[in-house]
């Protein structure tokens, strides 16, 4: 494993974060939000959506497929549904604004359900189910992906992205409840963080080219879908109700010879449960829900309920600060040096040996 790099202040990394963003061509205030999604994921464990893949966007700007001064604009509406458009943008930027036209929809239709087509990875997308739970309502989001990393039941071939999903639910008294996962058994994302630091990966993530299970990240040439079957239609399915509802579709084109995008569509829905007559019970509800499970026996392992781990993991790098890995340090200053971007001289040095390992 990697020693982890001096600890940093999350407000430190995030102003830092944003002055790569800027000297990417992200105006000002738009890098500053792109920067606190990306530092969020940090915050709750989800390293592999972080600072971390900085470099990565800056390659895909270079490459010119994601334009990090795109407009977002909406161009369609009716009743409740939304469609934004993002020209390439940032995909966190635009998802972010999915979900803040999401709740407000939401707030004077009773649910909110807006797409964003044509924008570029989105990170951690427990973020913006987040923001909805902490605005009093029910959120989901979803994302399609044009990736084609896993196979379809029945052929070995990769034809079915890792397209993301995200559920969250208020609760009272606690942070929300939150689900946040890939249709694969794990992101793409975390397998390519470990390519990078040479690290093996756990069993079952991966396969190599020839279909067979492997734990080498360098080795892995496609996906293993979550739960098998039920992860690969998940996805398919995920492709019909975002890609094709908005009229862009993702994969076939890939699949039929087409160039592969740099591209992904996004679907955030807000429900207030005001329009159910249960508005200021759902957090209490929930609450109660949790309890009901987390009051149950423990058999090994304890008893938590979604988002515990990433809410204390959270808590705990707000309180200690940020370890980043050394391949993650040593891109970053790369990166830095390359924009002329000052570094925070916790990311200036490399680990003292036998320093604090990072907690997650």
């Amino acid at each position: 494993m990697s020693r982890p790099a001096e600890r940093i202040d999350p407000e430190t990394l995030t102003r830092f974060a944003a002055s790569l963003l800027q000297a990417m061509g992200a105006p000002d205030a738009r890098a500053r939000r792109w920067a606190e999604i990306l530092v969020w994921a940090d915050l709750h464990g989800v390293d592999s959506h972080g600072v971390a893949a900085l470099p990565h966007y800056q390659r895909r700007i270079e490459a010119g497929q994601l334009d990090p001064a795109a407009p977002v604009t909406e161009i369609r509406s009716r009743g409740a549904v939304r469609l934004l458009e993002a020209h390439r943008a940032p995909g966190h930027v635009a998802a972010d604004l999915a979900t803040e036209r999401a709740i407000e929809t939401a707030g004077q239709q009773g649910v909110g359900w807006v797409y964003v087509r044509n924008t570029s990875h989105t990170g951690a997308v427990g973020c913006f189910v987040d923001q909805i739970a902490r605005a009093g309502m029910a959120g989901v989001f979803f994302a399609a992906v044009s990736l084609p990393a896993m196979a379809y039941p029945g052929t070995s071939e990769k034809a079915l992205a890792t397209n993301p999903i995200a559920i969250a639910l208020p609760r009272a008294g606690h942070p929300p409840l939150l689900l946040d996962m890939a249709s694969s058994t794990a992101a793409g994302a975390r397998i390519l963080r470990a390519r990078e630091a040479g690290e093996p990966i756990p069993p079952g993530w991966g396969l190599d080219q020839n279909g067979e299970p492997t734990r080498q990240a360098g080795e892995v040439d496609r996906l293993t879908a979550m739960g098998g079957d039920k992860g690969a239609l998940l996805s398919f399915m995920l492709e019909g109700l975002i890609s094709l509802v908005v009229g862009a579709p993702l994969i076939a084109p890939v699949m039929a010879g087409g160039a592969v995008p740099y591209a992904s569509h996004a679907l955030a829905i807000a429900l207030d449960p005001g329009v159910t007559g249960e508005g200021g019970r759902l957090a209490v509800l929930a609450d109660q829900l949790a309890s009901t499970m987390t009051e149950l026996p423990a058999h090994g392992a304890p008893v938590r309920m979604p988002g515990d781990r990433r809410y204390g993991l959270a808590k705990l790098h707000k309180r200690c600060g940020l370890a980043l890995s050394e391949p993650s340090r040593l891109h970053l200053c790369e990166l830095a040096r390359r924009l002329q971007v000052s570094i925070p001289s916790p990311l200036r040095q490399p680990p003292a040996t036998g320093g604090a390992r990072d907690p997650h």
